[in-house]
C-alpha cells in the first residue's frame, strides 16, 4: 500500500495524543496504568490466503502468527484476541469448526486469552485478528537512524518457497522430505516465542523493527523511508536464505538477488541495530535459538544498493496478490 495514501487517510482519523507510534506502523501505542498498550488489528481474505494443500484450520493458525508477528516486532506480549471470520457460501459449520480449532491451537502456543468472536458470510472468506499486547519497555518502531546495522533474526525463505510453489506449480511429489516440511511450514508459520523477551534485554540498541511478511524488499523499504534512507545490503545470500529456497530460485532461472529481495511471509524479524552492540543482540538472539545475521546498514538517500548493484524493487502487490518487481 502506498504509504503517502495511508498518511492522508490516517489524518482523517482522531488518534491518542499519547500514541508513540506513528500512523504508518504497524499497531498502536498507548501508556496505561504504569505499562503500555498495544492494539493491533490484521487479516486477510481466503481466496487470496490459503494454498491449495493447506487446510481451514491452518488458515486460523497462520492468521494468529500474522498478528503476533507484528507485535513481536514491536517487542510486545499478547494478552487477549478478538476475531472476525467470514465464510464463503462453500463453506459451512465444518470449516468454522477447524478455523477455532487452528486459532485455539496458535492461541495456546503464543499465549494469551481468546475474548471474543464474530462470525458472518460473504462471497469470499475472511479473518482478521485483533489483539491487545502488554509492552513493558517502550515499542520499537518501524524506522531506524542513519548508521544501524540491519539483522533478520533467522534465514529466510521458507515463505518464498511455499510462494514459488504455488505460484509455478512445482509438484511437492517432486521435492524430498525435508522440502515438503517446508511447504507444510507455509501453512501454518511458528514463531518464536521468546522473541519479545530477548527483545526487552536489548531493546536500548534496537532502533527500528518490522516483520518479513511482505518482501524482504518492502521490510527494507518501509524500515529506512521514514526518515528519507535507504538499505545498503552487503551480505550474500546464502549467508541469509535457506538452501533449498536457493535452489528453487535458480531452477526457476531466479539471481540471488531477486530470490533475496522477493522472498516473503518468513515471519522473521528485520532489526535496526546499533553499530557498538550488534554482537550483544546476536548473542540474545542466538540464546534463544534464533539464527541471526547482520545483512548490511542504513544509508544515505541514493547510496542503497544490493552488494553494488542498485537494489530490485520487488514488492508484494496486494492488489494482485502476488510479487511484482517495479520499475525504477
Amino acid at each position: 500500500m502506498n504509504l503517502d495514501l495511508l498518511r492522508k487517510l490516517n489524518s482523517y482519523l482522531p488518534r491518542h495524543p499519547l500514541n508513540q507510534l506513528s500512523a504508518i506502523d504497524d499497531a498502536s501505542y498507548v501508556p496505561f496504568e504504569n505499562r503500555g498498550m498495544l492494539i493491533k488489528v490484521d487479516g486477510y481474505s481466503l481466496s487470496r490466503s490459503l494454498y491449495p494443500w493447506c487446510s481451514a484450520r491452518d488458515w486460523g493458525f497462520r492468521a494468529i502468527t500474522t498478528a503476533v508477528s507484528d507485535v513481536y516486532a514491536k517487542g510486545c506480549i499478547p494478552r487477549i484476541y478478538a476475531v472476525s471470520i467470514g465464510l464463503p457460501p462453500s463453506w459451512g459449520e465444518q470449516e468454522l469448526r477447524e478455523i477455532v480449532e487452528g486459532i485455539a491451537e496458535a492461541v495456546r502456543f503464543y499465549g494469551g486469552f481468546v475474548e471474543n468472536v464474530d462470525t458472518n458470510y460473504g462471497e469470499d472468506g475472511w479473518i482478521d485478528v485483533f489483539v491487545v499486547a502488554e509492552c513493558r519497555a517502550l515499542p520499537i518502531p518501524r524506522f531506524a537512524r542513519h548508521g544501524a546495522v540491519l539483522v533478520v533474526t533467522k534465514k529466510l525463505g521458507a515463505g518464498g518457497y511455499s510462494y514459488l510453489h504455488y505460484r509455478y506449480g512445482e509438484k511437492i511429489g517432486d521435492d524430498n522430505a525435508l522440502c515438503r516440511d517446508i511447504i507444510t511450514w507455509g501453512c501454518r508459520p511458528v514463531l518464536n516465542p521468546w522473541l519479545p523477551y530477548a527483545l526487552e534485554k536489548v531493546r536500548g540498541f534496537v532502533l527500528g523493527s518490522i516483520d518479513v511478511s511482505d518482501t524482504l524488499y518492502d521490510a527494507l523499504n518501509q524500515l529506512s523511508e521514514p526518515l528519507g534512507l535507504e538499505p545498503f545490503i552487503y551480505a550474500n545470500p546464502r549467508d541469509f536464505l535457506i538452501t533449498e529456497y536457493l535452489k528453487l530460485c535458480q531452477r526457476l532461472g531466479l539471481s540471488a538477488e531477486e530470490c533475496a529481495l522477493m522472498t516473503c511471509e518468513d515471519y522473521a524479524l528485520l532489526l535496526a541495530v546499533e553499530p557498538n552492540a550488534v554482537e550483544d543482540v546476536l548473542q540474545i538472539l542466538e540464546h534463544i535459538g534464533e539464527e541471526p545475521i547482520a545483512i548490511g546498514w542504513l544509508v544515505g538517500k541514493g547510496l542503497g544498493s544490493f552488494r553494488g548493484s542498485p537494489l530490485l524493487r520487488i514488492s508484494w502487490s496486494h492488489r494482485e496478490a502476488r510479487v511484482s518487481l517495479r520499475d525504477g
